[in-house]
């Protein structure tokens, strides 16, 4: 499958112990290539419209939803996704809980500078 321009993250907030990353496809057909993580999440789906499709390591699709602002998307653990937006300036939102470096779920404010800190601390993304 061919891609066209890729995503744009935008603002990256932590508050308490929750992490967001806001994600603008400028243009329909914008795609947030195949990538799975290790924990479930939330994708908080803002302004117009994408597709969900869940796909395998050979980047067959499994399955297909299709999904229009506002919408809370519920991403599962460990399953290869991507999604593609529906309508030029489509917006929505990454919410995770923030984790210590052996994946548990962190308790208090996260105080550090998260541009500096990604490693152990942003959710872990795999690429296809």
């Amino acid at each position: 499958m061919s891609e066209a321009q890729s995503d744009i993250v935008g603002a990256e907030s932590v508050y308490g112990n929750i992490w967001v990353r806001e994600i603008v496809y400028v243009n329909k057909g914008d795609v947030k290539s195949g990538h799975k993580h290790e924990f479930d999440h939330l994708h908080y789906l803002v302004k117009g419209s994408v597709r969900l499709e869940t796909i395998d390591e050979n980047d067959v699709v499994l399955d297909a939803q299709d999904y229009t602002a506002p919408s809370w998307i519920k991403v599962p653990k460990e399953v290869f996704h991507r999604m593609t937006a529906l309508e030029d300036m489509t917006v929505g939102n990454c919410i995770q809980a923030m984790r210590d470096k052996d994946g548990v779920i962190m308790d208090t404010d996260y105080e550090k500078d998260l541009a500096q800190d990604t490693e152990s601390q942003k959710p872990l993304e795999f690429k296809l």
